[in-house]
């Protein structure tokens, strides 16, 4: 009886270990981005511009649809797409610089909220990494339309459907949430005009055609 407990025990802290190793990352519905990261077998789940939400593992991924095991879904039709995967997803524009959240470390010792945040907030992040690298070229964009998109994208996160994955990932609720995100905001309306592309954007469809 206990070497059965004991089996189960490590059996359950296994499944824990590799759940937590992998989450789930929203993918953009552009063929670019599809092509490049959506490969068979990856496990994905999908929202259509009907409402219909599909979880569903990838046979094979075509210039205009993903199939699935039991259905095909076109990409015209996508309004959301997230992959399972331990690593965040590729960037098919320029995959020589990684996409990430920059914290400044005089930001970090503040608190360690922002060292928490800086996982959840990776989305809105890689929204702002995309506007700076090709939002002008693009779209149009000027730095202060980036970093306030920033602002309002980490925003929106800070007030999910669900109070519960707000407090489940980084344990804290909308108050210490918006605080950073303005600590976030601040941070990049400060340092970040080194790091915004005006001349050197270059174009990409990150938010599809302009």
């Amino acid at each position: 009886m206990l070497r059965f407990l004991q089996r189960t025990l490590c059996l359950l802290l296994a499944l824990t270990l590799v759940s937590a190793c992998a989450q789930w990352w929203q993918i953009r519905p552009y063929s670019d981005f599809i092509s490049a990261e959506i490969k068979p077998g990856d496990e994905v789940r999908i929202e259509t511009r009907e409402g219909a939400r599909s979880k569903l593992v990838v046979v094979a991924v075509k210039d205009d649809r993903i199939i699935g095991e039991n259905q095909t879904i076109m990409l015209h039709d996508i309004v959301l797409l997230e992959k399972h995967s331990k690593s965040p997803p590729a960037n098919p524009c320029s995959p020589q610089v990684p996409l990430e959240c920059s914290v400044p470390e005089w930001a970090q010792m503040l608190h360690d909220s922002q060292t928490r945040f800086k996982e959840y907030f990776y989305p809105s992040c890689e929204q702002h990494d995309y506007c700076y690298r090709h939002g002008a070229a693009t779209y149009g964009m000027s730095k202060n339309a980036c970093d306030s998109g920033f602002l309002l994208d980490m925003q929106a996160q800070c007030h999910p459907d669900n109070i519960t994955e707000l407090l489940q990932l980084v344990g804290d609720g909308y108050t210490i949430c918006g605080a950073v995100a303005l600590e976030f905001y601040l941070a990049v309306q400060k340092y970040g005009a080194n790091r915004f592309k005006a001349n050197t954007s270059t174009y990409c469809e990150y938010d599809g055609p302009p």
